[in-house]
């Protein structure tokens, strides 16, 4: 959702001009959640590579799992891996 600004005779810039800036914001903003990402998966597949990870073998122990985390985050836990 973008906020236009009103336009009138004391704008410095034309509606091309703005949208031109516009569209120039929305590819920065493209890029860094790009690299963002990018550093996310390579943080995944070094914890991968490390064995770091749980395995669930049904989808039910995967919930509670997750429920387990929800809740310990809740309760104040940290957001950092526990061992």
């Amino acid at each position: 959702m973008s906020i236009r600004q009103p336009h009138d005779e004391k704008s410095r810039f034309s509606d091309r001009e703005l949208e031109t800036i516009r569209d120039l914001a929305r590819e920065a903003e493209d890029a860094h959640c790009l690299e963002a990402l990018r550093a996310a998966v390579q943080v995944g597949a070094a914890d991968i590579a490390a064995g770091r990870f749980k395995s669930f073998d049904t989808k039910e122990l995967l919930r509670d799992h997750l429920t387990s985390e929800q809740r310990w985050l809740a309760e104040g836990g940290s957001p950092t891996p526990r061992s």
